[in-house]
């Protein structure tokens, strides 16, 4: 035999292995078969085929081990049952381990197998490391199937997509090119690019798409994202969902966030926030810029973090431009139109008191010298004008434990009182210029 292995000598003559007892036997039918066999300790199997084959046996100190080599150049440190097949195939240790790819390589564990060339299983109980530098660190019924895939562990992942990588946790897939799933239960990332964080039941199933993690989230859209939450579906291109539930952002560039928002297929580059208690609020306005919180009453706060109105603003607010506000008033829209008279009108204007004043906690507010009503008088006046409040900030500490601040606003109605009272005014105004009139010719 041309070869040479661990248990042959110099001469040619099978010998004992120096650290071993010296009841070793060598058997040789007939090259190419070679069959080395050492009792009492440890069993060890050589198969070598080719005439300058080679093979390395080394003995365990535990029971029996068995090692097949049917290449060259392969290697099985210990263990039990274990088979080296590749060319310089490795296996250190285990038990019913097979590595049969070019240079691959089983750690130990169980019945693993390392058959794409170059690849490795580091150890655990059934896995598998199948194509060209695969990898399987441990875990249990692992498969790294794609080119240069990996599994780092966990139970039953499989990594199949070309680059692929599951780090860990129970049945994840990841299949699409240069895929990655951290880690978690049942994800799926078959996107090309795409990632699963973690979680339970997620799918990026978009290019470059990502669900950070959550349950039964699905980022579709290529370059889609969602935050987390649960049954949220992010669909358009680049679309979002920030988290919370069954949220939906199918249009391009959208976002959703909250409770049951739905922006549809249509509503590209609409942002939306907000809460439904049953049925979805389903938004097709595009460029919109949306807080919805529908049911449960909201409110939303700028430079305040206790907004008492719908909408409150601490400091400035503008319209380029200028104009007022817009309201329906469509009289096709309203019922009952009843003219009020200007009497009344003037009548109730006259009784509010103008007032110029100083906040008590200025930077609650605005600093100087400010005009307006008090609330308790217009609240004699116009009763709807005025609403309750809770205090804030330092303002606390002026009203009473039990108690609540009053705010006012100016409806629409004060428009048709101003209007109402200043033609009453003008009435007025031409009676006299009229009696004027008459006692001017009276003394001519």
């Amino acid at each position: 035999m041309d070869g040479y292995g661990t248990v042959i000598n110099e001469n040619g003559e099978w010998t004992g292995v120096p650290g071993f007892d010296d009841d070793w036997i060598a058997e040789n039918p007939g090259p190419p078969f070679v069959r080395a066999k050492a009792g009492g300790i440890a069993n060890n199997q050589a198969v070598m085929k080719g005439a300058s084959a080679s093979s390395h046996i080394n003995l365990g100190f535990e029971g029996s081990v068995t090692g097949d080599f049917t290449e060259a150049f392969c290697t099985v440190s210990g263990g039990r049952t274990n088979t080296a097949e590749g060319w310089y195939a490795t296996v250190a240790g285990g038990n019913v381990n097979v590595a049969s790819g070019f240079t691959s390589v089983v750690g130990g564990g169980t019945s693993n197998t390392a058959s794409g060339s170059n690849a490795t299983v580091g150890g655990g109980i059934n896995n598998s490391a199948s194509n060209i530098r695969d990898t399987v660190s441990g875990g249990e019924g692992n498969t790294a199937s794609g080119t240069h895939s990996t599994v780092g562990g966990g139970k039953v992942n499989i990594a199949s997509g070309s680059r692929s990588t599951v780090g860990g946790g129970i049945s994840n897939t990841a299949n699409g090119g240069v895929s990655t799933i951290a880690g978690g239960i049942v994800n799926a990332a078959t996107g090309s690019v795409s990632t699963v964080a973690g979680g339970s039941s997620n799918q990026a199933n978009g290019d470059q798409s990502t669900v950070a993690g959550g349950m039964l989230n699905e980022a579709n859209g290529m370059r889609s994202s969602v935050a987390g939450g649960w049954g949220n579906v992010a669909g358009g291109i680049s679309a979002s969902v920030g988290g919370g539930y069954n949220n939906k952002a199918d249009g391009d560039y959208s976002w959703a966030g909250g409770s049951r928002m739905h922006l549809s297929s249509t509503a590209d580059n609409s942002f939306v926030w907000g809460h439904s208690d049953t049925d979805a609020q389903v938004i097709n306005t595009s460029n919109a810029f949306l807080i919805f919180p529908k049911g449960n009453r909201g409110k939303v706060g700028i430079q305040t973090d206790s907004p008492g109105f719908d909408l409150e603003v601490n400091g400035t607010a503008g319209k380029p431009g200028g104009g007022s506000w817009s309201s329906l008033s469509d009289r096709r829209l309203k019922r009952n139109i009843v003219p009020f008279t200007g009497v009344d009108a003037l009548q109730k204007l006259c009784r509010l008191q103008g007032v110029t004043y100083e906040w008590i906690h200025p930077e609650e507010h605005e600093p100087g010298v400010r005009a307006g009503v008090i609330a308790q008088d217009l609240e004699t006046v116009f009763p709807s004008w005025v609403h309750d409040k809770e205090p804030t900030g330092k303002d606390k500490s002026l009203i009473p434990e039990g108690e609540i601040s009053k705010a006012i606003h100016f409806p629409h109605d004060f428009n048709a009182y101003l209007i109402e009272a200043i033609k009453e005014l003008k009435s007025q105004n031409d009676q006299l210029k009229q009696r004027i009139e008459v006692l001017e010719r009276v003394d001519l």
